[in-house]
């Protein structure tokens, strides 16, 4: 009898921690689809629910530092960049969407440094050669712009094609 109730117990334990990882990923999907949605507050709540719960989620953090920056709370969206980064300083995306508010909030040196970090991790990502170039272009430094358009459009990054044909002429190939 002592040996059921043993087995019993650990099958409990083993089925409770199941269940939680399961509901976290489905949290994570309810508040996934809101912030596809556009429903940008309400994902920002279910994300941040989640993070209490479990602080080293760094898609959650990440995702709601999207969200955030997406309703214009950029300080506290790259503060959840930074943790995420933290918890995995390999997050190219995070680095991507950092710089991008840093951008937004003009700490244009902060975010040419968060896009190095990100073209540091992965070489071939063109969307950061693509949004360094457009940051470069805004500071006037038209030739590492079109060298940085070029670089993200021979990685196939199509929209990349259409910025160095209308903004490119003047510079050398």
């Amino acid at each position: 009898m002592k040996n059921i109730k043993l087995i019993l117990l650990f099958t409990f334990i083993i089925s409770g921690t199941v269940i939680a990882q399961q509901s976290e990923e489905d949290k994570m999907n309810v508040a996934y689809d809101k912030y596809m949605e556009g429903e940008f507050h309400a994902a920002i709540q279910d994300f941040t629910a989640i993070i209490k719960n479990n602080s080293k989620n760094a898609e959650a953090l990440f995702i709601r530092g999207i969200c955030l920056s997406s309703i214009g709370s950029e300080l506290p969206a790259i503060e959840d960049f930074t943790k995420a980064l933290l918890i995995n300083p390999r997050y190219k995306e995070a680095y991507l969407e950092r710089a991008y508010s840093k951008n937004n909030l003009e700490d244009y040196a902060g975010a040419l440094a968060d896009y190095g970090k990100a073209l540091e991790i992965d070489p071939n990502y063109a969307e950061a050669y693509l949004n360094r170039g457009t940051l470069y272009y805004e500071m006037d430094r038209d030739a590492e712009a079109c060298k940085d358009w070029r670089k993200a459009m021979n990685l196939g990054f199509k929209i990349a094609e259409q910025v160095v044909e209308a903004n490119c002429k003047e510079c050398n190939p």
